[in-house]
């Protein structure tokens, strides 16, 4: 009996001990729980200071952005702290709410928004070969100025057969290339740029047809291909240019193209060097319709000729006529009558 006591004692210290053992280990990962806690805390208090750090650049580049805007529109920093020095205060205007800086915030370097510039804003600068309006497409800006081309071979800036300005630089080299194919070595573009006729256009012409509108010095107008023989053959003597050939003498020879079976028709012509008097010439013989032939026969269509052969049409025709230096007859549209003729023409004019 008198051992219960110790017994108990024992026993109380047992119990106890298990329970502080097992508040420590509780107290223990209550602890570690903290500590990690308190790890992501830091860590993310470290993301926060870094982005106040990138918030406060990207601050500072968008305000110095603003100062450089305001200083190429032309108002400088003097200027805009006179005009607010100067500027007089509303007595019902609100006073604007200030940003609250923190701690952190203390390296922000808040500026003023820039008056913006009552000048109006500059047209860009265009860009080389540009046409400066689609009712003016032969003046493009070319070597910084607006300037008008034509063809400095025939001096013509319209396409012959449709009487249209060309396209721009491309529409003049797509002329200068199929017109002047065999007087052309370099048919790049650069060479038709820099052996073409040039204008220079003054700066209210090229207000108004940037405008669209007319220009008021110098008009823009069609230019044909005057004096197109004379330009082909610059060294050819007078002489040599200005012969006539008479009905009995018969006609020059033409060549037919075009046609299917079409063959060069040719007949005598007088030397109009010879100061002897012309003899009278053989006739020449038709050739005769062959048993197929039918006066209902259809008719074979008309070819549109190309620039190329409209050109090559009015040599052999100033050649016929003997008169390569005259002017064309104007038509009702007021336009040069240049009287392009197909190869059937050509026929019946030999016939």
């Amino acid at each position: 009996m008198k051992e219960t006591p110790l017994v108990d004692a024992e026993q109380q210290y047992g119990e106890d001990v298990g329970r502080l053992v097992a508040e420590n280990h509780r107290l223990k990962t209550e602890l570690t729980t903290f500590e990690t806690q308190i790890t992501e805390i830091s860590e993310k208090r470290d993301g926060v200071k870094s982005s106040i750090s990138e918030v406060q650049l990207q601050l500072l580049v968008i305000a110095q952005t603003y100062a450089n805007r305001a200083q190429r529109s032309g108002t400088s920093p003097e200027e805009d702290n006179s005009i607010a020095s100067h500027a007089k205060p509303q007595l019902n205007a609100e006073e604007p709410e200030r940003p609250s800086l923190e701690d952190d915030d203390d390296n922000i370097v808040v500026t003023p928004r820039r008056r913006r510039s009552a000048l109006p804003a500059k047209e860009p600068e265009p860009t080389r070969l540009d046409i400066i309006h689609p009712s003016f497409p032969t003046v493009i800006y070319l070597d910084g100025a607006w300037t008008e081309l034509w063809c400095n071979l025939c001096g013509a800036n319209c396409c012959l057969t449709k009487h249209k300005l060309f396209a721009g630089a491309k529409g003049l080299h797509d002329h200068w290339r199929q017109a002047h194919a065999g007087q052309i070595d370099d048919r790049s573009l650069e060479a038709c740029l820099a052996n073409a006729g040039r204008r220079v256009v003054s700066s209210v012409d090229a207000e108004h047809m940037r405008a669209g509108e007319a220009p008021p010095d110098v008009a823009v107008k069609t230019r044909v291909a005057n004096n197109y023989l004379e330009r082909m053959f610059p060294g050819a003597r007078a002489a040599e240019r200005r012969h006539t050939v008479g009905s009995a003498s018969g006609k020059a020879k033409v060549a037919a193209s075009g046609t299917p079976n079409a063959a060069a028709k040719t007949t005598t012509a007088i030397s109009t060097t010879s100061t002897a008097k012309p003899s009278s010439a053989t006739p020449v013989k038709k050739p005769k319709r062959t048993a197929s032939s039918s006066p209902h026969e259809t008719t074979v269509p008309k070819k549109r000729l190309t620039e190329y052969e409209a050109y090559q049409n009015l040599e052999a025709e100033a050649r016929a006529a003997g008169t390569p230096g005259m002017k064309r007859k104007r038509g009702s549209s007021g336009r040069p009558d240049y009287g392009i003729k197909t190869s059937e023409e050509l026929e019946a004019m030999q016939d």
